[in-house]
């Protein structure tokens, strides 16, 4: 092979050497380490095994809320059979006197429908029976150891309730209890609204008839007649008492 031979007439360019003194030392390579993160650590029952217990106890919660419905609809039926019963036995119609006081009080309390009182042997308070067509039982106690004035301020309490429907719509907060018994707020809640129902018609029968000590007076002295229904009385007619 021939050889190269540069010529003595070429020019290279000089050789071109950079020195950079400023430079930093080649340091050697640290491995570096990525630290992976750990997930969180979880509080109580995952959800994939929370969702398969729930799978798995859904038909002994259903089983559980259709006994629950059962035995309350019975206290339901047994509270309708009751209030018939009390209705239709034991019960005599009021003398003409009376009739003409409750005519008084439906005109004072502006109630345009058909209202029948009746003397109850068996009824041991002062209570409406029905919503269609009211009836207000009065023990007979009442009629023959309570002062006539006393006697109307507790009717008045009684007509109060029928002018507010209150019958129909404590049967309708017994159906809601009876559907969602195992929630604590529909208990406390049912108990808020029969205390304000009660204090709505206190204020109607102090509103009709006359002073909130006149009203306490009668409450106690129902209490007095039958000791038995002390805490019914105390606990339907709780504003005057207390105020």
């Amino acid at each position: 092979r021939p050889k190269f031979v540069p010529s003595p007439d070429t020019h290279y360019p000089p050789e071109i050497v950079i020195h950079n003194n400023h430079a930093p030392e080649t340091a050697p390579l640290r491995q570096k380490h990525f630290s992976r993160q750990s997930p969180p650590a979880t509080i109580g029952i995952p959800l994939h095994d929370a969702a398969q217990w729930l799978r798995n106890a859904s038909p002994w919660i259903a089983a559980g809320w259709m006994l629950g419905v059962l035995l309350l609809s019975l206290r339901l039926v047994v509270g309708v059979w009751q209030s018939h019963r009390l209705r239709y036995h034991g019960t005599t119609p009021l003398s003409e006197a009376w009739q003409q006081r409750l005519h008084g009080l439906l005109e004072r309390a502006h109630i345009h429908r058909v209202v029948v009182v009746l003397e109850s042997v068996y009824a041991p308070v002062p209570m409406v029976v029905g919503w269609l067509r009211p009836v207000i039982l009065l023990p007979a106690e009442l009629l023959t150891g309570m002062p006539t004035h006393q006697l109307e301020l507790l009717l008045a309490h009684e007509l109060a309730h029928i002018k507010r429907v209150d019958p129909l719509l404590n049967f309708l907060q017994a159906v809601v209890e009876t559907l969602l018994f195992f929630h604590p707020v529909t208990w406390w809640l049912s108990k808020e609204l029969r205390e304000a129902r009660e204090l709505c018609c206190d204020d109607y029968a102090v509103e009709w008839c006359g002073q909130r000590s006149d009203y306490a007076r009668a409450l106690l002295h129902l209490a007095e007649i039958n000791p038995g229904t002390l805490s019914l009385a105390v606990m339907a007619t709780g504003s005057p008492l207390r105020r």
